[in-house]
């Protein structure tokens, strides 16, 4: 069971916002959350920062029109990363707990993003970011959104969220968050508190 979750109407504009209150790590932090997609064949941002009103610096994770999963960063010297899962999340009755970890200090590079749904590390493409880059939107002081791209009213996201954990300074993998079951084998949540 998943439980607490929040429903997402992407007709409704649904989102929440945050701002840090101070500056963390932008090499190295953690992303995890339980979903259950409502809306497939489009893309919708799941956790979303930007230099206030401007695509040109923007991190984002979300799901493209293919329903693949990414990570898509840009700057002004245009040092982007644009990775995304080879496989596709098109099961609106499945709940998908995914886990993307963030580390350009590791100096292997394809493990300086990883993604791992239902415990499973997933296969990615793209183009993975240089050893020690801290040039993302994330843990600045600008606006973090979930649910929506940060500098517009646009790409909502359309289904159900739960157990968002956002982990500043530490690449966890998902044993951290979930768990197999003993008896069933299916992937399920650990408590996250502290």
């Amino acid at each position: 069971d998943v439980a607490n979750s929040c429903r997402f109407n992407s007709g409704s504009s649904d989102n929440f916002t945050f701002t840090p209150g101070g500056t963390g790590s932008r090499t190295t932090f953690t992303v995890s959350f339980w979903i259950k997609r409502g809306k497939l064949g489009a893309i919708q941002r799941i956790f979303d920062s930007d230099l206030q009103d401007n695509d040109t610096y923007h991190s984002s994770f979300f799901f493209k029109a293919d329903d693949s999963f990414a990570m898509y960063n840009k700057d002004a010297s245009n040092a982007g990363i644009d990775v995304y899962t080879n496989a596709k999340f098109r099961d609106p009755s499945a709940w998908y707990n995914i886990v993307a970890v963030f580390d350009t200090t590791n100096g292997t590079q394809s493990e300086r993003i990883r993604y791992f749904v239902n415990g499973v590390r997933q296969a990615v493409t793209g183009t993975l970011p240089n050893q020690n880059v801290d040039n993302t939107w994330f843990n600045r002081t600008y606006e973090h959104v979930i649910g929506k791209r940060a500098y517009d009213a646009a790409e909502f996201f359309g289904g159900y969220l739960a157990e968002f954990v956002f982990i500043d300074g530490s690449a966890l993998d998902a044993d951290s968050f979930g768990e197999f079951d003993s008896d069933s084998g299916i992937w399920k949540p650990k408590s996250v508190s502290g």
